[in-house]
């Protein structure tokens, strides 16, 4: 199952595909994912497609059932917890439940934040969809507050420069919502 799922990751055209292929064992990837961290990534990852695609119901039903297995298996406080929230925090964002969404993406921020840093990648990419629903609710200084203090942290450690990426061209799209466009010119440019 996880040589299929990073042979479709790439390709939103085979997501379709790789979902069908394993809703058909995704109850017994949930069973043997009490006792395997891998199977419960592998879980999340579908969380991923399934948001990707549309499928936030699902998707928020599996992260919340991968969260109660994490908690009662392995730590309340473990990483994965943190991707579950983040799974679950961009599913509600989709369903346009701003205010869960931004309760659960702190909370896996603080969890990533605490295991690993607040300059690993799942810190940052917590920052990044906390970023999205904060625009959404129309809180766009907050975002772009959140957005330069991060970038002010990561901007000179080339192992973050994906994530450097990521955070200027939100920090563009948020700077031209708010009608600076020469401070979105700023970001863009980097």
């Amino acid at each position: 199952l996880q040589e299929l799922y990073e042979d479709v990751s790439p390709s939103e055209a085979r997501w379709e595909e790789a979902l069908s292929a394993l809703s058909v064992d995704i109850d017994g990837i949930n069973a043997v994912a009490q006792n395997h961290v891998a199977a419960l990534r592998l879980v999340l990852q579908v969380c991923g497609l399934l948001n990707e695609t549309g499928r936030t119901d699902e998707a928020l039903q599996r992260a919340k059932e991968a969260a109660t297995t994490i908690e009662q298996h392995l730590s309340p406080d473990h990483p994965l917890i943190g991707d579950a929230l983040r799974a679950q925090g961009i599913a509600l964002y989709h369903q346009g439940q701003y205010d869960a969404a931004e309760n659960a993406l702190k909370r896996a921020r603080k969890i990533h934040e605490r295991a690993s840093g607040s300059q690993h990648p799942d810190s940052i990419a917590d920052l990044i969809q906390l970023t999205h629903v904060l625009r959404a609710q129309g809180r766009q200084a907050e975002a772009i507050q959140l957005v330069s203090r991060t970038l002010s942290r990561i901007t000179k450690v080339p192992q973050l420069s994906q994530w450097t990426g990521r955070l200027e061209l939100t920090g563009g799209w948020i700077k031209h919502e708010q009608g600076d466009f020469s401070g979105a010119k700023k970001y863009f440019k980097a």
